[in-house]
């Protein structure tokens, strides 16, 4: 089950206000970035360190994406990155 919490984030709402209001002209693309402190898959979260950034995070994106546009995603691109302190 995905929990599209994003949906109903505040300032996300009103970015999709926005685009159906037409105030945001014709959009082609999306770039769409979420940030978790360490602790949150690490700490808060027991079962994610069983999972990974694309399960932990990436339905969400998508989801969001899909949202706002109102449209299937046709490609996607993911970069991922770690480093130990």
């Amino acid at each position: 089950m995905v929990d599209f919490h994003a949906r109903w984030n505040p300032p996300l709402t009103v970015a999709y206000e926005d685009i159906k209001a037409g105030k945001l002209g014709t959009l082609i693309s999306f770039y769409y970035r979420l940030n978790n402190p360490i602790w949150v898959p690490t700490r808060m979260l027991s079962w994610s360190k069983s999972s990974s950034i694309l399960w932990f995070l990436g339905s969400h994106t998508v989801d969001t994406l899909r949202f706002l546009s109102g449209s299937e995603v046709r490609r996607v691109y993911s970069v991922s990155r770690s480093k130990c302190w």
